[in-house]
């Protein structure tokens, strides 16, 4: 990421947000290299210690669907599960212009195959690297926790330990927040994890703003 950004000459410092596990890979960057970043909007990030401060049974279920993951080929989706997929990212890409929705799904759709591989050896190899990081520099830090419905974790876990999950997600996000003394940690509670920035777009826009008023 560093070297397409001094390639394609965009000035920093960079202001980095970052989703999901690309909150963490922003968190990363920062910490390899503090003076590129000017502040960082971390939307519900993976933490490193988020299975093992999970509840046991969501550790457990964890490993074992790791290592169902491990053992399976990865089989090609039949058209009719693509389009599925493309109905959901299509309906979530409403307000998007129709230039910009169409080439978005289909990028969507064509790098399923990477998103699986990356949580092969999320929870070992790349949790491992992020501990063993320099401290997070002391920039405008912003964390949004998605603490509402989202669909695909409903279906993976029951209520009560869904909830669990969620609380301990929490806890973990608010720890990120107080790595810098300038971070604050904003709770969404209508938005899931998979898409909480088109389910709550004003709340990722006044993070935004405010990161950039704070790093001027």
């Amino acid at each position: 990421m560093r070297d397409l950004l001094v390639t394609a000459a965009v000035p920093g410092p960079y202001l980095l947000v970052g989703h999901s596990l690309g909150g963490a890979y922003a968190r990363h960057y920062a910490r390899r290299f503090p003076g590129d970043v000017a502040g960082l909007l971390l939307l519900d990030p993976f933490h490193e210690d988020m299975a093992v401060r999970a509840p046991q049974h969501a550790r457990d279920k964890l490993d074992q669907m790791l290592e169902q993951m491990r053992k399976q080929e990865l089989v090609e989706p039949t058209e009719e599960q693509f389009q599925q997929s493309r109905d959901q990212m299509t309906h979530h890409f409403t307000a998007w212009p129709e230039t910009v929705r169409e080439p978005l799904v289909e990028r969507h759709l064509a790098t399923w195959r990477t998103a699986l591989q990356e949580n092969q050896n999320l929870y070992d190899k790349v949790a491992d690297e992020f501990r063993h990081a320099p401290d997070t520099p002391d920039v405008p830090l912003i964390v949004l926790s998605a603490m509402g419905h989202d669909a695909t974790q409903a279906h993976l876990w029951p209520e009560e330990q869904l909830r669990q999950i969620q609380e301990a997600k929490r806890t973990l996000h608010a720890e990120l927040a107080a790595e810098s003394t300038h971070g604050e940690h904003r709770i969404l509670g209508d938005a899931g994890h998979g898409w909480l920035h088109e389910e709550c777009p004003d709340a990722v826009l006044q993070a935004v703003n405010d990161l950039l008023h704070r790093a001027s």
